[in-house]
């Protein structure tokens, strides 16, 4: 992907956002080995072709600072029943790629820094089915203290914080959660609720 790169067109910056879910549930006893292959490839293995090809450059380039962001999810945190392939495939890049990317970039570039934005919810076409469940989607809102799903620009926003090295320029090996103040405890009841 980055072989035919010349010199005077370097990439500084890496933002590696894959995503890909099957939305229908289906229990890892009753999941297909195509399914899983599937997921796992569009999530993780074209995260490390992609990633891989990045690194590749800057091993022949001089970038003093460059800066890596990893699109995870939530899912990769606290796992979802249902998406076994897709929870696995996303916490392989927050519990095993990105501490050890983390660490391999600094000995091509000294001062590169690798990070993750882990979104829950985001109101993507992605999870559409999902969020048109209101009552499903109240539930999942009484956990959040924002009572609000992310958009795409609060991603970008993330992202874009991590980026820049002026505002993140000692943060690395970092996972952002980029979930409103979810958390496992219910905080509000669903009548006080809007989706």
């Amino acid at each position: 992907m980055f072989a035919n790169i010349s010199s005077d067109k370097i990439i500084h910056d890496f933002v590696c956002n894959a995503g890909y879910l099957q939305e229908e549930q289906v229990p890892l006893v009753d999941m297909s080995l195509s399914q899983w292959n599937t997921t796992v490839d569009r999530n993780l293995t074209s995260v490390f072709l992609s990633t891989r090809g990045y690194l590749g450059q800057l091993k022949n380039a001089s970038v003093q600072d460059p800066s890596v962001v990893l699109i995870g999810s939530m899912s990769g945190v606290w796992g979802q029943p249902g998406l076994a392939d897709y929870s696995a495939a996303k916490s392989a890049m927050t519990n095993g790629l990105l501490p050890t990317l983390k660490d391999e970039i600094i000995r091509l570039a000294p001062q590169g820094r690798v990070n993750l934005v882990a979104p829950g919810f985001v109101r993507t076409r992605m999870i559409k089915a999902k969020l048109d469940a209101e009552e499903e989607m109240k539930k999942v809102l009484q956990t959040a203290s924002l009572r609000k799903f992310a958009t795409p620009e609060d991603v970008a926003n993330a992202v874009a914080f991590l980026i820049s090295g002026q505002l993140s320029g000692h943060i690395t090996g970092e996972i952002v959660r980029l979930v409103g103040g979810k958390e496992g405890r219910v905080l509000f009841d669903l009548s006080e609720i809007q989706v």
